[in-house]
């Protein structure tokens, strides 16, 4: 070495200190600091065993091979132009390694692609005391830095770039200190990084400022995971969230790997965002932590310019997203009625509300009807007065001072004169009806009031079996709305229950309708629209960030656009026996449009806010109403309640003696409409009508498709309850529990079965958290523990995890809406989810119909090698349907993924990573699948 390096001493200036450090040193040779250059020929490795501790190597402009190049003392390392690092065969642990208690600074180098055997191929690997790196790029490494150092050591990053680092599978990051006393990053740039985190610190005390992250299309997991709980400081930092990401949180802060008694201070930062459920920071345990002045921005796709440091800037923006958009259907403007949801906290209680298009402040009109915890406004109908004009309305929401505002009063003349005429079979000896509508709803109850608009809702009997619920709005401009809803609802009434008849809705002389209803079937309803000529002036389109945040829907993701196909029922009324697109015969097996966490049509209304969605969603919910699943008391019209009839059975079987079965007769086996009812296959249709419109009637229908979900279970399997979770099937309790959950988050705080769904929900998460997670009745499943036993003892010993993926993301959604005893349940069924993929390759055993989930002899099978083997013998040629959305390959991904949004769980995130990256994944998301996200995308939730 000493032949081809050029080797130059330089003393060390001490000044005043000279005479001082001679008491210390016995030559002026030992304050010597050797400078070494080096060309790419002579060889990195030799210049470095050649050098001595203290010394700097300046390298020539070139390319360098370093492969687990040790570095045994204190040394400097400077490029002199463009200096690559690289190695052409794997590393054992990276391109240099620095020795125990070795303080190393870098400068200027460029470290590239690096990889090892165990996926963890570093730039540095760094096992020293005090690491320094400035003007340094660190590209397409397994782990652009991967520290291992001193406890007390410290590493401090500025001016330089990772970019796209990490092996993919979610365990290497951009820079990883597993230990360590500090760690600074400033001025840097991270891009790209494949699945893991930009930053993984484990150090006590942590500063990152300054700096650019972009996800870029690396599936970025954690901007930064401070995962033992360092002081920590992320301020000032420019961030884009890219839809790809595999994370909706930026940050994480935990014990989980220690804790180090700090706090986090995330401020300052610039925020652009693909992803509508963006999360700033996930604190599990409620660790100090202060967010401010961070300007969050949500946009579509991110330019193809953006990016680049430097390129973009963004204003601060509001913490919650109130941002508002229209399609206008009329271009002389008027009234459009609808429902929105808020996040907790975005209007405050007693807040009014304010909508702002263009610096102009446009009439609106709330009428609150749920309320968060804390008094903020959850959802509302709100009344909108629409400009003329043509084109989209887009504004910002604005909560503010409640300005008084006289109310509209009832004005009569707008519904005199219209009469309602019933002639036919309506029950017992009746053959015609009539009703003043005026009358009755001039004493009807208040559902709208305000300056824009007025609604009462009143009821009247038809007979003794049929029931009119008339909902009137009356709008400032002088136009009215009128619905009827026609309910053959009544239980317990001894009378033939099957009517038929003819409708006449007559204003004075005028016939405005006549409607032929051949067959009104028992525990069935339809609803009709008067042709009063009033007609809404435009279409809301709905924020899916909004909707995901506020908890009004699954966190859905806009990364499809779905699409309806058109459906060639005709124009509403929908009578009886009519079915449109669902399923009539609800038992039947196979994936269908209907079933999920929400139907197809309604996860395309939240997810792109189509015209086309929109029409199909509150068509089904309509269609919804003709279902024979309406079971109420004959004298409240309310739905009934086990509460108050605990032994009621909403099926044939429940008929017989007893004040809570049937009369004798009147549920026989036959199929009403065609209808057949079934809670394992039942779809949710009234609450996301309910939600997008306010109307009271979808209100109604909630709480019935709610108390059915749990009525026609087999009252021995409600026990100890009333529980729907321990249900024949699964997805039994899945489905149920949804309707349940969904009913106490959004019915209006005075409605009368509010509170009792909400104690429904609420029993059924703490029967699951006492029986599975505090009880321990599956600890003696091992590994495996996550699963239910009760449901693997019919096959015998078969499993239907696919049913455990569905309940997964009903408890998740709960989790997201912090709901208690969810996230404990979630926490421990993830551990069956993710442990299956995780540790099982085949992807027929892992998300196939079926798993040996008991052995031979009826007991746990405790190992996922057992299962494996157990369900390969007896389950040899399942098929997980790659490409169909509503396969079990695609449930599975939306378990994984709904589990991770709502807890951040890593193990969820390395399983989504690898469904990802089995054969024939992308067909779920290709337009020419016709059975895929796009086309059902009830479970799009990746």
């Amino acid at each position: 070495m000493g032949k081809t390096a050029d080797r130059r001493k330089v003393r060390r200036a001490f000044g005043a200190f000279t005479l001082l450090s001679c008491l210390f040193f016995t030559s002026s040779a030992a304050m010597a600091l050797e400078i070494i250059e080096v060309t790419p020929g002579e060889g990195l490795a030799a210049a470095i065993r050649s050098s001595a501790a203290g010394d700097e190597l300046h390298l020539a402009e070139g390319r360098y091979t370093a492969r687990d190049i040790r570095i045994p003392h204190d040394l400097t390392i400077i490029g002199e132009g463009e200096v690559i690092l690289s190695s052409p065969q794997p590393v054992a642990k990276g391109l240099l390694v620095s020795l125990t208690g070795v303080d190393l600074t870098v400068r200027g180098l460029r470290f590239e692609g690096a990889v090892s055997p165990d996926k963890n191929g570093a730039g540095i690997r760094f096992e020293g005391s005090d690491l320094v790196i400035e003007d340094c790029v660190f590209l397409e490494n397994e782990d652009g830095i991967l520290a291992t150092g001193d406890h007390d050591g410290s590493i401090r990053i500025r001016r330089s770039s990772f970019i796209r680092n990490g092996h993919g599978d979610g365990f290497s990051h951009g820079v990883y200190q597993s230990n360590g006393a500090v760690f600074e990053v400033t001025q840097s740039r991270f891009s790209g990084t494949k699945v893991g985190h930009h930053l993984k610190i484990l150090a006590g005390d942590i500063t990152v400022t300054g700096n650019s992250f972009d996800d870029g299309e690396g599936r970025t997991s954690y901007v930064l995971d401070v995962p033992a709980a360092g002081k920590t400081v992320f301020s000032g930092n420019s961030i884009l969230r890219r839809r790809s990401a595999d994370q909706n949180t930026l940050v994480n802060f935990s014990t989980r790997r220690g804790d180090h008694g700090g706090s986090m201070e995330i401020s300052g930062n610039s925020i652009v965002s693909e992803k509508t459920n963006l999360r700033i920071l996930r604190n599990p345990e409620k660790l100090p932590a202060t967010i401010n002045g961070n300007a969050v921005s949500k946009v579509r796709r991110i330019g193809e310019n953006e990016g680049e440091e430097g390129s973009f800037h963004l204003q601060p923006a509001p913490e919650y997203d109130m941002s508002f958009r229209l399609r206008r259907t009329d271009r002389e403007g008027g009234f459009v009625t609808f429902g929105e949801a808020f996040e907790k906290g975005a209007v405050p209680a007693g807040a009014g509300l304010m909508l702002e298009t263009g610096g102009d402040a446009l009439p609106l009109q709330m009428d609150v009807k749920a309320t968060h915890d804390d008094g903020s406004v959850r959802h509302a109908v709100l009344t909108l007065g629409v400009p003329a004009g043509r084109g989209a309305v887009e504004g910002q929401y604005r909560a503010g001072k409640a300005e008084a505002a006289a109310p509209l009063g009832w004005d009569a003349s707008l519904f005199d004169g219209l009469t309602l005429r019933l002639d036919g079979q309506l029950g017992g000896k009746v053959t015609t009806a009539t009703l003043d509508i005026n009358d009755t709803l001039t004493g009807g109850e208040a559902w709208l009031t305000g300056p824009l608009a007025v609604e009462k809702t009143a009821a009247a009997p038809l007979g003794p079996l049929l029931i009119v619920r008339l909902d009137g709005r009356q709008y400032q401009d002088g136009t009215a709305r009128l619905r009827l809803t026609f309910e053959n609802h009544k239980t317990f009434s001894p009378l033939p229950r099957d009517l038929a008849y003819k409708v006449t809705l007559a204003r004075g002389d005028e016939t405005l309708s006549v409607t032929d209803v051949p067959l009104h079937y028992r525990h069935s309803g339809w609803t009709m629209l008067a042709p009063l000529g009033a007609e809404p002036a435009g279409e809301v389109i709905p924020s899916l960030t909004r909707l995901t945040r506020s908890g009004a829907v699954p966190p859905y993701t806009d990364d499809v656009t779905p699409q309806v196909r058109e459906d060639e029922i005709g124009p509403p009324p929908y009578l009886p026996g009519t079915h449109g697109a669902l399923t009539p015969y609800m038992p039947s097996t196979g994936g269908r449009l209907d079933i999920g966490p929400m139907t197809h049509w309604a996860a395309a209304w939240a997810i792109a806010g189509e015209s086309e969605a929109r029409e199909e969603m509150l068509r089904t919910a309509d269609i919804g109403l003709t279902i024979p699943w309406h079971f109420e008391e004959d004298k409240t019209g309310l739905p009934i309640r086990l509460d108050q009839r605990p032994r009621f059975w909403a099926e044939e079987r429940g008929a017989g003696k007893g004040r809570d079965q049937f009369p004798e007769g009147l549920m026989e086996e036959d199929r009403p409409g065609g209808w057949v009812p079934d809670t394992a296959h039942k779809p949710e249709l009234a609450y996301p009508a309910y939600l997008a419109t306010g109307e009271a009637l979808y209100a109604r229908a909630l709480s019935h498709e709610a108390a059915f979900g749990i009525n026609a279970i087999w009252p021995k399997k409600r026990e100890p309850g009333p529980l729907v979770v321990n249900a024949l099937q699964i997805r039994t309790g899945a489905w149920s529990l949804r309707s349940i959950a969904n009913a106490a988050w959004l019915l209006p705080d005075d409605d009368p079965l509010k509170e009792y769904f909400i104690a429904l929900r609420d029993e059924n998460l703490a029967y699951l958290n006492q029986r599975y997670v505090t009880g321990g009745t599956m600890d003696a499943a091992g590994e495996t523990e996550g699963w239910f036993d009760n449901y693997a003892r019919g096959g015998p010993g078969s499993y239907a995890a696919w049913q455990s993926d569905f309940l997964a993301i009903i408890i998740a959604h709960e989790a997201i809406r912090e709901t208690p005893n969810a996230r404990e349940v979630l926490d421990w069924l993830a551990g069956y989810i993710t442990g299956r993929v995780l540790n099982i390759d085949d992807v027929t055993i892992y998300a196939g119909a079926r798993m040996m989930m008991l052995d031979d002899d009826g007991r746990y099978v405790s190992s996922w090698a057992e299962a494996e083997r157990l369900t390969r013998r007896d389950y040899p040629d399942q098929t997980p349907y790659m490409a169909d959305a509503k396969g079990y390959y695609s449930i599975l991904r939306a378990a994984l993924a709904t589990i991770y949004t709502a807890t951040g769980n890593p193990d969820a995130a390395r399983a989504l990573e690898k469904l990802r990256r089995v054969d024939r994944a992308e067909e779920l998301f290709l337009e020419r699948n016709k059975g895929g996200r796009i086309w059902a995308s009830q479970f799009n939730f990746d």
